[in-house]
């Protein structure tokens, strides 16, 4: 008895003299999570020479770069809401054409870490900011821009205007600049339900002249959309491949029953296609084929990437865009918003970007665990020899019990601690615990089953669900107790 009272004094005696932690009112928040979205992918260029990474711009006027390494930010872009922006690049530089209803303004920034180099500002005056500019830039970064209002300027690769002339745009539909060879076009494009009107506007590459204006009307499949290669305007028309040739008239069609019914052809390097095919009400899956143009056949089937198709047909027409590099690694977006990177070895990271596009959002507190009661938590084991636990083991039990419980607390209140829970064995965090930020963002590691005990507040209701709903079609539930994985 005498040794059990020298053992409790022990103990009072270590917590009197235990470290104490405390939080400042300065230090709140400085540990929180947060993410960073980028939006929808519109575009998007690759960079293996001297960042190993992917610029991109969204729907959300952002341009940013993406580690190839695991998907991570490493620079951006945010434009106001209420601008509209494209990029271009070439080499070592991203040049982002960001244009307000009062001025068009072109920044010259370093791939590596979007440091400015130079900027351009241009006047212009529109009622409505309803189209994008677009911009390309050849090898010797020289960039070519165009903005809604017609307006063709040639800038060299220290920002100096080379020319400018004006375009005759005819509808205001969305626009696109396309070096073909030593050929420069303007193509405009407007869709209007199942009908698309295409004009091409051939311009003089050395002194911005109108050359001549190639039109061609067409119709198109609700579900298609228009993409651009380096020499073709592709389209799906009555499920068949449907393209017209860079400064021609003359709108083609590709009858070649091994891929019929044609679902969606999303462009690649190049004059590469990725066609989606076959497939039927029954729930069949689609196909996948990588096509190369031929002069004589229109396209070909072409044996290229295995990783692309492979991907492409899991999604099952689930996907919008399509990149590929030299290398021919592979950046898909899906039609909800996340995109996924496949790299030539197989490797693969995802961002769930839809989240860019919350609607709304709430806190949802998770239900709470069943209390055990006392005598529950102090119920004795039987010995074989009957003999029941004493005071001493009762209080250890009690103990064990609050401590297996800490692995239930939210991991950025638990990283206060850092260092003393871990050196008991009972109230060391759990596997699915073990989340950075950077792998709490992907958009393809989720759970096919969900432990129900995963789902119940922890001791102090720290720990919540964010529930978002997305105007790209997605509810999500991040976990704020995971650094926000969803």
């Amino acid at each position: 008895m005498r040794g059990t009272a020298y053992l409790l004094l022990v103990c009072v005696l270590s917590q009197a003299f235990s470290a104490i932690y405390a939080l400042y009112e300065d230090e709140a928040g400085s540990r929180d999570w947060h993410h960073k979205w980028i939006g929808k992918v519109q575009e998007a260029s690759f960079d293996h020479v001297f960042s190993r990474s992917v610029v991109v711009s969204t729907e959300r006027n952002v341009v940013a770069s993406l580690s190839l390494a695991d998907g991570g930010v490493v620079w951006r872009h945010v434009a106001k809401e209420d601008h509209k922006v494209a990029m271009a690049s070439s080499g070592n530089t991203v040049a982002i054409v960001d244009a307000s209803s009062n001025a068009l303004t072109v920044r010259n920034v370093a791939i590596t870490n979007g440091r400015l180099h130079w900027e351009a500002s241009f006047p212009r005056t529109v009622s409505m900011l309803d189209v994008p500019p677009a911009a390309t830039m050849d090898t010797t970064q020289t960039l070519y821009v165009v903005d809604s209002t017609g307006v063709l300027r040639k800038l060299d690769a220290t920002g100096e205007t080379v020319w400018e002339s004006k375009v005759a745009i005819e509808s205001k539909g969305d626009l696109r600049v396309i070096i073909s060879g030593n050929k420069l076009y303007v193509v405009e494009y407007l869709r209007s339900g199942s009908k698309i009107h295409l004009v091409q506007f051939l311009i003089n590459i050395e002194t911005g002249k109108l050359m001549n204006t190639y039109k061609a009307d067409s119709t198109i499949d609700l579900e298609s959309d228009v993409v651009f290669t380096a020499d073709y305007i592709v389209w799906i028309n009555n499920n068949h491949l449907t393209w017209l040739a860079s400064g021609t008239k003359a709108i083609n069609h590709l009858d070649n029953k091994e891929i019929l019914p044609v679902r969606q052809v999303l462009a690649a390097k190049g004059n590469d296609l990725l066609l989606l095919y076959g497939g039927n009400a029954n729930g069949d899956e689609v196909e996948a084929v990588f096509m190369k143009a031929a002069e004589k056949d229109g396209w070909l089937k072409a044996e290229q990437s295995l990783n692309a198709p492979r991907v492409a047909t899991s999604m099952n027409g689930g996907i919008v865009k399509f990149f590929e590099s030299d290398r021919r690694d592979n950046l898909f977006v899906t039609r909800d918003g996340s995109i996924q990177y496949v790299a030539e070895d197989g490797s693969v990271w995802s961002r769930e970007e839809s989240l860019a596009h919350t609607a709304d959002a709430l806190l949802v507190d998770l239900p709470e665990k069943h209390l055990l009661a006392k005598d529950q938590i102090e119920k004795p084991v039987p010995h074989e020899d009957s003999v029941t636990l004493g005071a001493l083991e009762h209080y250890i039990r009690r103990w064990s019990a609050h401590l297996h419980a800490a692995r239930d607390l939210p991991s950025w209140f638990v990283s206060r601690f850092e260092g003393i829970l871990d050196k008991i064995p009972i109230a060391k965090q759990t596997g699915e615990r073990d989340v950075n930020l950077r792998n709490a963002q992907n958009a393809i590691d989720i759970p096919t089953e969900i432990d129900a005990q995963s789902l119940l507040r922890d001791t102090f209701g720290l720990r919540k669900f964010a529930v978002h709903a997305t105007t790209t079609g997605k509810l999500i539930a991040l976990d704020t107790g995971k650094k926000g994985k969803g």
